[in-house]
């Protein structure tokens, strides 16, 4: 009777201490996950480094301003000091370089660069005619010393657009016309408005050849009955003909 009462004691015993030590465990567990979590609690940025330098032995070399007004969550427990920095400065955009063995510079993080502005270009446009003021198609109007330009639609208009800033010279020309310049002011968004009237340059035609044979192309020229003339460039320079019939008088 007695080793079964003594049994019962310790079973009894035994279910009292094991629930207290699984208790006493689990308490110890909580507290520990406490200690390494950072504190919800925020204090001065100055005192979280005063905190880190005594816990490191290192220096902090910073200007007021950089620290001032500052809040940082608590560290309840620090492990790594490259970690606890960047937990404490990230937040508040500053960054750190280490000098020597034991000192830590801190500043603020240099702010990215805007892109650069490219100035908005202008617009040159306008009408390349005659004397008679019919537009000329596919006149050539280019800004000399680029590569930018246009060709004339079938009403004698051009533009030339994304024009950076600056002062050009226009040049127009096409074959049969005298070529012409103009210089020209662009500004930033500006349409400059540039019109050209070219003069016919006859000069400039190669000769033109012109025959007819009564008898059909079958004739040779010893066999014609007419006479057949050439005209040169320097016969029309001579003559100033104001027209083709007066050319042929």
């Amino acid at each position: 009777m007695r080793i079964l009462k003594l049994s019962f004691l310790l079973g009894v015993l035994g279910l009292l201490v094991v629930p207290a030590f699984g208790q006493k465990l689990a308490s110890k567990t909580l507290e520990t996950a406490a200690i390494t979590r950072p504190s919800n609690s925020l204090v001065p940025l100055g005192e979280v480094l005063a905190q880190l330098a005594e816990t490191y032995n290192v220096n902090f070399v910073y200007e007021d301003e950089v620290v001032q007004g500052k809040m940082v969550p608590k560290l309840e427990k620090t492990s790594n000091l490259q970690q606890d920095l960047q937990l404490v400065l990230g937040s508040n955009a500053l960054s750190f370089s280490k000098v020597g063995a034991r000192t830590i510079v801190l500043k603020p993080m240099s702010p990215e660069p805007p892109a650069p502005r490219l100035p908005a270009g202008g617009t040159i446009k306008g009408r390349v005619t005659d004397e008679f003021g019919e537009g000329i198609p596919l006149a050539q109007v280019l800004i000399e010393g680029t590569t930018m330009g246009d060709a004339a639609d079938e009403n004698g208009d051009y533009i030339i657009e994304n024009v950076p800033p600056g002062t050009y010279t226009l040049r127009t020309r096409v074959i049969g016309y005298k070529s012409a310049t103009a210089e020209v002011k662009v500004s930033e968004g500006e349409v400059v408005n540039q019109d050209f009237v070219l003069e016919m340059d006859v000069l400039s035609m190669e000769e033109i050849v012109v025959s007819g044979t009564p008898g059909g192309s079958g004739m040779t020229k010893r066999e014609a009955s007419f006479a057949i003339t050439t005209i040169d460039v320097h016969d029309i320079a001579q003559s100033s003909p104001s027209s083709t019939a007066n050319l042929l008088d």
